[in-house]
């Protein structure tokens, strides 16, 4: 469904309201089960948005 939103220049954003509540509690045991993820960046776009 992303996908064929993007060919039409539609974007779909999904916050955690939207979602059922069943969605959302299987998505935080998820993370919860996950160690963090530790970003670094280099160079280009990503020093002019820090």
């Amino acid at each position: 469904m992303e996908d064929f939103a993007a060919l039409g220049g539609i974007t779909i954003k999904i916050t955690p309201e939207s979602l059922p509540e069943s969605v959302v509690e299987r998505l935080q045991v998820l993370a919860d089960q996950n160690e963090p993820i530790e970003l670094e960046f280099e160079g280009g776009l990503a020093d002019e948005i820090r």
